[in-house]
Formats: structure tokens, sequence, C-alpha cells
């Protein structure tokens, strides 16, 4: 007797990665989610998907820069 009766569909719902050069690249393939695109509840449904969301950051920040950063007067 089989556990599962068809393949188990895992993917992360949402992830947010606050780093570097998160969002370059194909790392939002690394937890299931292929992007960038928007889909529309219908695709999902035909998939049997839940909606899911992959955020990071383009580029570098200024806190990637070292040092001391002062935002709105606070160091």
């Amino acid at each position: 007797m089989r556990l599962f009766q068809q393949p188990v569909k895992h993917r992360y719902r949402f992830v947010l990665l606050q780093a570097c050069n998160t969002a370059d690249g194909k790392l939002d393939h690394a937890f299931g989610i292929k992007g960038p695109g928007q889909y529309f509840i219908p695709d999902y449904q035909k998939s049997g998907l839940r909606p899911a969301a992959f955020m990071g950051n383009h580029g570098t920040s200024a806190f990637a820069k070292g040092g001391v950063e002062v935002i709105n007067g606070v160091p």
C-alpha cells in the first residue's frame, strides 16, 4: 500500500531573503518557486499548486558597504 497516491507537491509559500543579489539569478528555483512572473488564480486551480512568492534584493545595499550608516539622523 502506498502512503501517498500522488507525488507530494511541496514548495515554500513565501521566501524573503534580505541580502545582496538575492533577486539576481535563479535562487527562487531552489525554493520551488519559478519566477519572475505573475499568475492568476485559475492557473493555480488548474495546476493544483497554491500561490507562492519570492522576494530578494537586486544588486548591493548601502548596508553591505561597511562602516556606520546614518538613517534619519540615527547612526
